[in-house]
C-alpha cells in the first residue's frame, strides 16, 4: 500500500509541474520577467558563487561589439586590391619565364636576359567626356615612344599609345569605347587561359563580347592584357570580371563586365612599355 502511495505521488508531483510549466510557457514575458527577477534576487548570493569573470567571455564580446570605420575599410580594401595585383603580375611574368625556359632548354640554349624599359610619364591633360577616355602624356618620339606601345599605371595595363607627337602622346584608356584589347581570363588556381577580347563601355568599364558560354569563367576570375611579341612580353593584368550572365540577345555567349584595377583620378604619372630593339631579336 505504501509502494502504490509513493507512486501516485509522483505522478501527481510530475503532473502538477507539468501543467505549471505549460501555464507559465503561455503566460506573456511581461508577466513572467517578474518571476525571474525574484528568483534572481533571491538566489543572488548562490548564482554568484565561483569565478566572477570569464575570459573567453570578455573576449567574445569585445570582438562582437567591434567594428571597422569606413576610412579604414576602404584603406584595407585599397591595400587587398594593390596586393592582388602585385600578385597577379607576378604570377603571369613567372608562368611566362617558366614557359620561355621549357621552349630553349630544348635547343640547349641559356634563357636570355628578357625585359622591357618604362618611359615614366606625366599626365598633362585628360579627356573624359561622352563615350571618350583618354589621357595626355608629357612624352614622345622624342623618348622613343610609338603608335601601339602599352601604358601601365597603378600597377595594371590602363591603356595603349594612340597617337604619339614629338613631345607628347595620347593614351586610348582601356574603358574608351573605341579601344578594343587582346585580352586573357585566368581563374585563380588554374594554369589555362581563355584568349578573348575587351571592348571599352565608354562609362570607366569594359566588357568581354563574343564569348561563346562552352568556355567556364567566373567572377573574379583575373583579366590580363595579353602578351604582344612587338609590344609586351608578359602579360599583364588589367581587372577582374566583375559580372558574368548569359547574354540576353545571343543566348549561347557570355555577357561579362569588367572591373579595371585603375581609377583615372587616382592617376598622376604612368609608365609606357618600351620594348628594346635586342630584346625583340632574342625572342624571334
Amino acid at each position: 500500500m505504501a509502494s502504490r502511495y509513493r507512486n501516485i505521488s509522483r505522478d501527481s508531483i510530475f503532473t502538477s509541474l507539468l501543467i505549471l510549466g505549460i501555464i507559465v510557457l503561455l503566460i506573456p514575458h511581461s508577466h513572467t520577467k517578474v518571476i525571474n527577477e525574484v528568483f534572481e534576487s533571491t538566489f543572488r548570493e548562490i548564482l554568484s558563487m565561483g569565478p566572477r569573470e570569464n575570459p573567453w567571455l570578455g573576449k567574445f564580446e569585445q570582438t562582437k561589439g567591434s567594428s571597422v570605420s569606413k576610412e579604414k575599410y576602404a584603406r584595407l580594401q585599397s591595400e587587398y586590391q594593390r596586393v592582388r595585383k602585385e600578385h597577379a603580375n607576378t604570377l603571369a611574368q613567372l608562368r611566362e619565364s617558366h614557359r620561355r625556359f621549357e621552349q630553349l632548354s630544348g635547343m640547349q640554349s641559356k634563357l636570355p636576359d628578357v625585359g622591357s624599359g618604362l618611359s615614366l610619364s606625366q599626365i598633362v591633360n585628360s579627356r573624359l567626356n561622352g563615350n571618350r577616355r583618354e589621357l595626355i602624356i608629357n612624352r614622345g618620339r622624342d623618348t622613343g615612344l610609338r603608335p601601339g606601345q602599352y601604358v601601365i599605371g597603378n600597377d595594371a595595363m590602363i591603356g595603349i599609345l594612340a597617337e604619339v607627337a614629338e613631345s607628347t602622346s595620347r593614351v586610348r584608356l582601356v574603358t574608351d569605347s573605341q579601344q578594343n584589347t587582346e585580352v586573357l581570363i585566368r581563374s585563380e588556381g588554374s594554369d589555362k587561359n581563355i584568349r578573348a577580347q575587351l571592348f571599352g563601355d565608354g562609362a570607366g568599364k569594359c566588357k568581354i563580347k563574343l564569348l561563346p558560354r562552352e568556355h567556364k569563367v567566373r567572377e573574379n576570375d583575373l583579366v590580363y592584357a595579353a602578351n604582344d611579341r612587338e609590344f609586351l612580353e608578359t602579360p599583364v593584368v588589367i581587372g577582374y570580371i566583375e559580372k558574368v550572365t548569359p547574354d540576353e540577345q545571343k543566348p549561347l555567349l557570355w555577357d561579362i563586365t569588367v572591373e579595371p584595377f585603375f581609377d583615372v583620378d587616382d592617376l598622376d604619372e604612368v609608365a609606357v612599355i618600351v620594348m628594346q630593339p635586342d630584346i625583340l631579336g632574342q625572342m624571334e
